[in-house]
């Protein structure tokens, strides 16, 4: 945690470090919350425009809401998202014909 915490300061300060990213790619981000989901809206608000980001999860899926009291939910994560940027949304039903 004290790490994440550190990772965030640095970069609120200090965004230009991620500035010649392209694309970021985040994987089962249903399971992100409290520092971890913090730590991703940094990255994402800090990303040049430019930059593509891509995020896979599903919120059947999140496991760790039950640590989260008052803090940061998976589904706080999925509506600050949504507030952030402009994104696409596409899913995937997963039934077959």
């Amino acid at each position: 945690e004290d790490r994440i915490n550190r990772f965030v300061e640095v970069l609120k300060a200090r965004p230009e470090l991620i500035q010649q990213c392209a694309h970021l790619i985040v994987d089962e981000v249903q399971d992100l919350v409290m520092s971890r989901a913090k730590m991703v809206l940094t990255i994402i608000r800090s990303l040049p425009r430019s930059a593509g980001v891509t995020l896979f999860g599903d919120v059947c899926q999140a496991i760790y809401d039950y640590q989260v009291d008052s803090g940061m939910s998976s589904d706080n994560f999925y509506k600050q998202i949504e507030e952030t940027k402009q994104f696409s949304y596409y899913s995937s039903s997963g039934s077959s014909e």
